[in-house]
């Protein structure tokens, strides 16, 4: 965990567990396993507070929809889902074409997959025609039946199950502007912006969009090797030769992400 870090509602910050008697391993220690036995998370661990950060300085700060909040959450709890990223990291797998939130890959290591394609198939004589996707606030559009079906498919531990339901089942924030805080609201969709766990989560979401692409076999490829698409975050880049394809490939998209986002 990075240091310099605001704190949540507790105020414990990370020096604070750094510089903390060495007693405390144990003590979380305990904590930590009987949230996994009883698949309950104490009701703090639920509740968040949400700053409003805008995106273009130079833009309209009247304008909401220039502002994306991030919510600040109990250092313990994301102490706990760090702990679940190593346990269960044999069930938090994406596709390889996912490069968003991944250790060692960046958005250079995104656009070195793409080049290569491109200049395989115009010193061949083929076109290569591109589409980009966004996915309009998809972080706060998940819907979480779904998500928890995605991770029972992937044949996820009932405990790691029980404990998300239960979590996403009682999230509460309040919204902190200048130092004053609203009164407080429950969400029933979406993942909490800045969580530990969020990013992985995220990804598993949507990997079937790729998976389905390449179940279709649309899209390009060199040799065996897939690469019509790539995904960051939520910015999905297609590539067809075809432009017929190229169509098939964004309805393909269209059909997975309205199935899943709220």
């Amino acid at each position: 965990m990075k240091t310099g870090k605001a704190a949540g509602s507790d105020c414990i910050e990370t020096e604070h567990l750094l510089n903390a008697h060495p007693t405390l391993v144990s003590q979380l220690s305990v904590l930590f396993n009987a949230i996994l036995k009883y698949g309950y998370v104490p009701h703090v661990f639920c509740w968040g507070i949400v700053i409003p950060l805008i995106k273009d300085k130079q833009g309209n700060a009247a304008d909401i929809s220039n502002y994306r909040g991030i919510t600040l959450s109990f250092t313990i709890y994301k102490v706990f889902e760090m702990c679940f990223l190593e346990i269960y990291d044999d069930v938090l797998y994406s596709a390889d074409l996912q490069f968003g939130f991944k250790k060692n890959l960046s958005c250079n290591k995104a656009i070195y997959a793409v080049k290569p394609l491109c200049d395989y198939y115009v010193s061949r004589n083929y076109t290569v025609n591109v589409c980009f996707l966004d996915i309009s606030k998809a972080f706060d559009k998940v819907n979480h039946c779904s998500l928890f079906c995605k991770l029972m498919n992937r044949n996820t531990p009932v405990e790691f199950i029980n404990v998300l339901v239960n979590r996403y089942s009682r999230c509460f924030y309040c919204l902190r502007v200048n130092m004053t805080l609203s009164h407080t609201l429950r969400t029933t969709c979406g993942l909490r912006q800045g969580g530990v766990l969020s990013p992985v989560l995220f990804e598993i979401y949507i990997n079937d969009i790729i998976v389905q692409l390449q179940t279709h076999k649309l899209g390009c490829y060199i040799g065996d090797l897939y690469l019509g698409c790539v995904l960051y975050s939520d910015d999905l880049l297609l590539m067809s030769s075809s432009l017929t394809v190229l169509q098939k490939m964004i309805d393909v998209c269209v059909r997975e992400a309205s199935e899943e986002l709220v």
